[in-house]
């Protein structure tokens, strides 16, 4: 059974532990390691993942399976609209193709739809078609803040099911 929470609601030793194993999980050279091709995802420190303030993390039979985040400062305007980048999204190897990772995201940004703001996120390509099957869209720069920038080069995606 596939149980998700509100990162903030577990107890402080469970965000530590999760933060953690978040935090390696995202390094570059776990990355190569676990799927023998460059970083796809940026580096998160486990000091910013303890300070996330709207993230879920998924469990299956006490494990943690999956993890995302509305990341925190980066809210931007752009075109009278109110953004907010999804990232950071995890699903552990053994427990993908199980749906988490659609599920996470749909729940995430359904959070920042309820905030006002519009989801966007930058995409590799292991994650790409799962973005889209949630409503994203392939967006190019000029449909982003300024300040929107993806520090790998991966493709920016936007959910314009939620634009007005």
């Amino acid at each position: 059974m596939i149980e998700t929470y509100n990162f903030a609601e577990l107890s402080h030793n469970e965000q530590f532990i999760i933060a953690g194993i978040v935090s390696a999980y995202s390094h570059p050279s776990t990355q190569k390691v676990l799927h023998d091709s460059q970083p796809t995802l940026v580096p998160v420190e486990h000091a910013e993942i303890m300070a996330s303030e709207h993230a879920l993390v998924s469990f299956v039979q006490d494990s943690i399976a999956g993890y995302v985040r509305a990341k925190p400062n980066s809210s931007a305007a752009h075109n009278n609209q109110e953004f907010r980048e999804v990232g950071s999204l995890i699903v552990l190897k053994p427990f993908r193709r199980m749906g988490i990772g659609s599920a996470l995201v749909t729940s995430i940004t359904e959070a920042v739809v309820t905030e006002g703001q519009i989801p966007y996120a930058f995409c590799g390509p292991d994650s790409q078609a799962l973005f889209e099957r949630v409503g994203y869209q392939t967006a190019s720069q000029q449909d982003l803040p300024i300040t929107a920038i993806s520090q790998l080069g991966n493709q920016a995606m936007v959910n314009l099911d939620v634009r007005q």
